[in-house]
């Protein structure tokens, strides 16, 4: 089986995440150990929080769960593009297109929804995300590049400049676009 180089990048990220989450543990054992504080069993040890973010314990517990809710995520809206582009989008009257661009547009939202959801039910109070959002505005500065380029990627999405087939030539290679990314 071939994964595309998103799904290689899902799947190194997934062990990055379960690495640190290991090193973490593995960190608290073994200051337990050092500690003389092992007496506890090992489940109890899953469920103590490593640390906390305002009312939010995190634990490994907490943290291999997330780890495993983004990659349900990611998955999950990957599919729902795959699916609404080939089993009712093919059946349409639209340009192939536009028809990626709606499938890319509704798994970007349901990616969205999703993690809004997820967080919700972790226990984050969505309103203090409103003042992390506030206090990005200043980091927006250096992050105003990819919101650029992700606003025009939208762009070229909707305006079609670019379409499926289409043969792009750049200054050393040439490009056949056959997935506009």
């Amino acid at each position: 089986m071939r994964l595309c180089m998103r799904d290689k990048f899902v799947v190194l990220s997934v062990f990055g995440l379960v690495a640190i989450g290991a090193t973490t543990v593995l960190i608290r054992y073994q200051s337990l150990l050092w500690f003389g504080l092992l007496g506890t069993d090992l489940s109890e040890f899953f469920v103590r929080p490593l640390f906390t973010i305002g009312k939010l314990a995190v634990s490994p517990s907490f943290l291999l769960k997330s780890s495993l809710f983004l990659v349900a995520l990611t998955l999950g809206s990957r599919w729902s593009e795959k699916a609404l582009r080939i089993r009712v989008l093919s059946h349409t009257a639209l340009d192939p297109e536009h028809s990626y661009s709606v499938a890319r547009l509704f798994s970007i939202a349901v990616f969205v929804l999703g993690l809004v959801i997820g967080v919700d039910t972790a226990g984050v109070d969505l309103r203090s995300l409103a003042l992390l959002g506030s206090a990005l505005v200043g980091v927006g500065l250096g992050l105003q590049p990819i919101i650029t380029n992700f606003v025009a990627g939208l762009v070229l999405l909707m305006e079609r400049p670019v379409k499926l087939g289409d043969r792009i030539d750049l200054v050393f290679t040439c490009i056949s676009q056959s997935k506009v990314a």
